[in-house]
């Protein structure tokens, strides 16, 4: 079977890689791990992805650690116009929602980003539609993020169900004393 690279910034990088990487995406660890590097230096340590172990030998840097979230977004934008970035979607917009929420606080653009995994099955979209409503909620947009919460809550076994249920009360509360 043929190995598919992808190729950023002159750094060639395995699909299994880019996986790799995406896989020991966490939250607050290593938000910005993208397969792109260009001064040599190794990824830091994964904490919990075999995955990302393998991802040391491509050659990257740890965008976050250098403080380059523009760079992680830039380069996942560029990731998501190939075939293999599109077969990689929906981690590539999680990545990017996330970047765009906990670093930028920029709720706007990470909705839209957390948009395009609504319906994704299992956690990856779980967790993109829960924080959808919140960034909506965050936005003051109360009949969107409404309507997210419940969109939400129809999903088979949401995670963060109780949550969900509770902001949806209060929004609905807020609504009838004259909020949006």
């Amino acid at each position: 079977m043929q190995q598919v690279l992808v190729e950023l910034r002159g750094v060639q990088v395995s699909a299994p890689e880019v996986a790799g990487n995406l896989a020991g995406w966490s939250t607050h660890a290593h938000r910005s791990q993208l397969p792109a590097g260009t001064d040599g230096r190794p990824l830091p340590p994964p904490r919990s992805s075999r995955a990302l172990e393998q991802t040391r030998a491509g050659g990257g840097e740890s965008l976050q650690r250098a403080g380059r979230a523009a760079d992680a977004l830039a380069q996942s934008e560029v990731l998501l116009g190939t075939p293999v970035g599109r077969a990689l979607a929906p981690q590539l917009h999680m990545l990017r929602g996330r970047i765009f929420v906990d670093d930028r606080n920029d709720c706007a653009s990470a909705a839209s980003e957390f948009v395009a995994l609504v319906g994704e099955p299992g956690n990856l979209g779980d967790e993109a539609e829960l924080r959808r409503a919140e960034c909506l909620q965050k936005l003051g947009r109360t009949t969107d993020a409404a309507s997210a919460y419940a969109q939400y809550l129809r999903r088979v076994n949401p995670r963060q169900g109780a949550r969900a249920r509770e902001r949806l009360t209060a929004l609905r509360g807020s609504t009838e004393a004259g909020g949006e």
